[in-house]
C-alpha cells in the first residue's frame, strides 16, 4: 500500500511541478519507465527551443543534449543542437551531432539534406562521398532520400573534379539523372570535360523548359559567354532581367553584359540601381561583391562592404576586397590588406591562413620579389587538407603572371592530393605540353587517360607532340601514343555513332 501511495505521490509531483504528462502506471511499472524518459526528454528539448529563441544558446545546448540522451531520434532537437554548435563555430561538435543521427534518420530526406548541406558548406567532399556510397544501396531507388543522397554524392564528386564518379552517382538513379538538378550538373561535367556543344545543347533545352529558372539562365549565359557567343549571352541577360528584375543573378548578368559591351554609362546606372534595390539583402550584396571582386572593381567592392558590413560577415568583405586588389593588380595594397586582416581578425582569420599565404605568394611574385613569393608558396603547399580545386585556381593565377614552372609545381601537388581531379590533371598535362616536359608528360597522360572522357582537344595536342621528333627518344612514347590514339578513336565513335 505504501508503495502505491509513494508512486502516486511521485506521479502527482511530476505532473504538477515538472509539467510531465505521466500516469501512475508510468511511475509504478518498470516496463513503463521508458515512456517516462521519453516524456522528460521531449520536455528538455522543448525547453531548449525556448531558450534558443530567447538567445540563451549555451543553456539551450545543455537542455538539447540532455533531451536527446533520452530521445535520440528527435529530429528537430538534433538539427537545432547542430545549428547552435555551428553558429558558435564549433563545427566538430555540430558534425558529430549530425553524424550520430544518421543511423536514426537514414531514410529521412529532410535530415539527410541538412547533413549534406552542412558538410558541403564546410567543403568536406570526401566525407560526403563516403557517406553517400554507404547509404545509397540501402535506399529505395525512387525515394526522396535516395535522390538527396545521390545528388549529394554527385555534387561532391564534381566539386573534387572526379567526373567519372559524378557520372556514376547520376547514372545509378534514373530519376536523379532526369531531374532538373541532375541535368544541370551533367552539363557542368560535360563542359569541364571539353564537350561544350553537348553542354550548351542541354542547357538550351533546360532554359526552354524552365524560362523562369534563374540558375539555369545564369549557367546558360555564363557558358555562352565562355564559348564566345557574346551577342546571344547579352540578349539572354537583358530579356531575363526585364522579366525578373528582383533576381540578383539576372542583375549581375546584365551588369556583365554592359561591361563586356563597353556601355560604361549603363553599367554605372545599373550598378547604382542594384546597390539601392539590394541594400538590405546580405546574400545579394555578397553576390554583387563577388562579381565586383572577380572583375577587379575595388571601389565597388568598398561600396558593397559599406552597405553590408553592419550585418554581414566582416571577414568575407575583407577577402573580397583583397581579391579585387589582386585582380586589379594593386599587389602592394593587397599585401597591406592581408596584414590588416591578420592583425585585426587574428582568431577568425587563422583557419584561412593557407588562402592568405597563397594570395601573398601571388602578390609578391607580381612585384618581382620571387624569393618572398617562394617562401609563402612553400608554406602554402605544406599545409594539410589542401583541395585540388583551390590548387588549380592558384596555378591559373601563376600562369597569368607568366610563371608556368611554379604553376606546374602547384598542379603536381594537386595531382598528388587528388589524382582523380580531372580538371587539375588536364591542366597539368596542358602545361607539360606547353613546356615540353618530356619526362613527366607520360605519367600525367596516363593519369588523364585513366579517367572517363578526357578532353579530346588536349589529347589531339598530345598526339601531335608525341608524334614529333621532340619525344623520339622517350621510352614510353609508343605505348602512350597508342593509348592516346585509342582514346581519340573512342571519342570519334561516340560522337559519330560509328
Amino acid at each position: 500500500m505504501a508503495f502505491l501511495l509513494t508512486g502516486g505521490a511521485v506521479a502527482a509531483y511530476l505532473r504538477s511541478a515538472r509539467h510531465l504528462d505521466v500516469s501512475y502506471a508510468d511511475v509504478l511499472a518498470p516496463w513503463r519507465w521508458h515512456h517516462l524518459r521519453v516524456v522528460r526528454g521531449k520536455q528538455l528539448i522543448a525547453e531548449g527551443f525556448s531558450l534558443a529563441r530567447a538567445g540563451r544558446h549555451r543553456e539551450a545546448v545543455m537542455h538539447l543534449r540532455a533531451g536527446l540522451a533520452q530521445v535520440p531520434a528527435h529530429r528537430a532537437g538534433r538539427l537545432l543542437q547542430a545549428r547552435l554548435h555551428a553558429e558558435a563555430r564549433r563545427n566538430d561538435e555540430a558534425r558529430q551531432v549530425l553524424l550520430d543521427g544518421i543511423p536514426l534518420h537514414a531514410a529521412d530526406a529532410r535530415y539527410l539534406f541538412a547533413v549534406f548541406d552542412f558538410l558541403l558548406r564546410n567543403q568536406e567532399d570526401d566525407r560526403i562521398i563516403l557517406l553517400a556510397q554507404k547509404l545509397r544501396p540501402n535506399l529505395p531507388g525512387e525515394s526522396e532520400a535516395a535522390a538527396v543522397v545521390g545528388m549529394a554524392g554527385a555534387t561532391a564528386s564534381f566539386l573534387r573534379g572526379n567526373y567519372d564518379q559524378a557520372d556514376d552517382f547520376l547514372d545509378a538513379s534514373p530519376p536523379i539523372a532526369r531531374s532538373r538538378d541532375g541535368r544541370l550538373l551533367r552539363t557542368r561535367v560535360e563542359w569541364e570535360r571539353g564537350y561544350r556543344d553537348l553542354a550548351l545543347l542541354t542547357l538550351r533545352m533546360l532554359q526552354e523548359e524552365r524560362p523562369a529558372d534563374a540558375e539555369v539562365q545564369h549557367e546558360l549565359i555564363h557558358r555562352l559567354r565562355e564559348s564566345g557567343a557574346a551577342d546571344e549571352a547579352r540578349r539572354q541577360s537583358v530579356a531575363f532581367q526585364i522579366a525578373h528584375p528582383q533576381a540578383i543573378g539576372a542583375r549581375i548578368e546584365l551588369l556583365r553584359a554592359y561591361s563586356d559591351n563597353g556601355d560604361t554609362a549603363w553599367f554605372e546606372r545599373e550598378t547604382d540601381a542594384a546597390l539601392r534595390d539590394f541594400a538590405t539583402d546580405d546574400a545579394a550584396l555578397l553576390a554583387l561583391g563577388d562579381y565586383f571582386a572577380t572583375t577587379g572593381r575595388v571601389s565597388l567592392v568598398g561600396r558593397v562592404a559599406k552597405l553590408g558590413r553592419e550585418r554581414g560577415p566582416v571577414l568575407a568583405y575583407a577577402f573580397l576586397g583583397i581579391e579585387a586588389q589582386i585582380v586589379s593588380r594593386d599587389y602592394r595594397g593587397a599585401i597591406e590588406s592581408i596584414r590588416a586582416v591578420l592583425n585585426e581578425h587574428q582568431r577568425e582569420a587563422q583557419p584561412h591562413r593557407a588562402l592568405l599565404d597563397s594570395l601573398q605568394a601571388v602578390a609578391y611574385l607580381a612585384l618581382g620579389e620571387r624569393e618572398t613569393s617562394r617562401t609563402f608558396l612553400n608554406h602554402f603547399l605544406l599545409q594539410p587538407g589542401l583541395r585540388a580545386d583551390n590548387l588549380l585556381a592558384l596555378a591559373n593565377r601563376f600562369v597569368a603572371l607568366e610563371a608556368p614552372d611554379q604553376a606546374r609545381r602547384i598542379l603536381t601537388r594537386a595531382a598528388e592530393v587528388d589524382p582523380r581531379n580531372q580538371a587539375a590533371v588536364t591542366r597539368l598535362v596542358e602545361l607539360d605540353l606547353n613546356l615540353n616536359r618530356i619526362d613527366e608528360l607520360s605519367g600525367h597522360l596516363r593519369l588523364l587517360l585513366a579517367l572517363r572522357k578526357p578532353s579530346p582537344d588536349v589529347l589531339r595536342v598530345a598526339r601531335h607532340k608525341l608524334g614529333s621528333d621532340l619525344f623520339l627518344f622517350s621510352s614510353d612514347r609508343p605505348a602512350v601514343l597508342a593509348a592516346v590514339s585509342a582514346a581519340l578513336e573512342q571519342h570519334r565513335s561516340r560522337t559519330t555513332g560509328r
